[in-house]
């Protein structure tokens, strides 16, 4: 096991999740439609992001719904 964090970075248009074991989690919606993060509605234009507690995040689920999410975690 490295002793060096990795970050993972990209746009996703399609349902899926940030697996679990996840420090921090970053998720802005640059498409045009309102999306899904966690099971709550994220508008266009907005970001929500999960910061360091000290523990991994569990898995947290997104669906773009016809836009566009910008997705960054590290593990």
């Amino acid at each position: 096991m490295s002793v060096f964090a990795h970050t993972h970075e990209g746009i996703q248009l399609e349902a899926a999740e940030v697996p679990a074991g996840a420090l921090f989690i970053s998720v802005k919606n640059t498409g045009e439609q309102p999306a899904l993060l966690n099971g709550i509605p994220l508008a266009p234009g907005e970001v929500r992001n999960y910061p360091f507690l000290g523990k991994p995040y569990q898995s947290i689920p997104y669906d773009p719904q016809g836009s566009e999410l910008t997705v960054l975690y590290i593990i």
